[in-house]
């Protein structure tokens, strides 16, 4: 029985100007890197201030969920105030291990990625 391998190779048999063309395709032209570079930077630049923004918004759910805890008379509403802590926080977590993520993918480390002016958007 032929292999997949071996059945595109009868289907489509290796072309040198095919092989040539992508070997010319993977350098690449310079200007192509600088424009695949800026995308990435502006990539890294959106998803660092989406994080920010989320984080914001979880940091207002935990406060606020934190004080109606302290001051809840209603001792059946504590335990769905508690789940709702506990989902903010691990919900943090999450937007942290992205920050990480996204700062690995961009290279930068702690006392770069503090040096950053913050984005005004």
């Amino acid at each position: 029985m032929k292999s997949l391998n071996d059945n595109l190779k009868s289907v489509h048999p290796p072309d040198d100007r095919n092989i040539r063309e992508s070997k010319i395709a993977d350098k690449g032209n310079p200007e192509e890197k600088i424009g695949e570079e800026d995308k990435f930077k502006k990539l890294v630049q959106i998803s660092r201030h989406l994080a920010h923004q989320l984080n914001n918004l979880l940091t207002t759910i935990l406060a606020n969920t934190q004080l109606m805890l302290l001051v809840a008379k209603d001792e059946e509403l504590k335990p769905y105030l508690k789940a709702l802590e506990n989902a903010a926080r691990s919900a943090g977590a999450m937007v942290r291990d992205f920050q990480g993520s996204i700062k690995a993918l961009a290279g930068l480390s702690s006392q770069e990625d503090e040096a950053q002016p913050p984005n005004k958007d």
